[in-house]
């Protein structure tokens, strides 16, 4: 992902945020989104995220847009 990192990186501000470590708690996808929300909430405020990601990470955007995006914001990136 760095190489596409680099290219957005011209136009966006490009955050890669790390899976944090359980330290015994039992993480979720819902915990995972919950933290991904605090981080995009710290480095994006109110503007609108663009989210990329390969396996791990992509299924976990996809989870986050599942529960923040608000139908009037939503882009989408394939054609149905």
């Amino acid at each position: 992902m760095a190489p596409v990192a680099r290219g957005l990186a011209d136009l966006y501000r490009v955050v890669e945020p790390f899976q944090r470590g359980s330290g015994g708690e039992r993480l979720t996808v819902a915990t995972h989104v919950a933290d991904l929300h605090e981080v995009i909430g710290f480095y994006a405020g109110p503007a609108h995220p663009a989210l990329l990601g390969a396996s791990w990470g992509a299924m976990l955007a996809l989870a986050y847009a599942s529960h923040w995006s608000r139908p009037s914001t939503t882009r989408r990136t394939a054609k149905p």
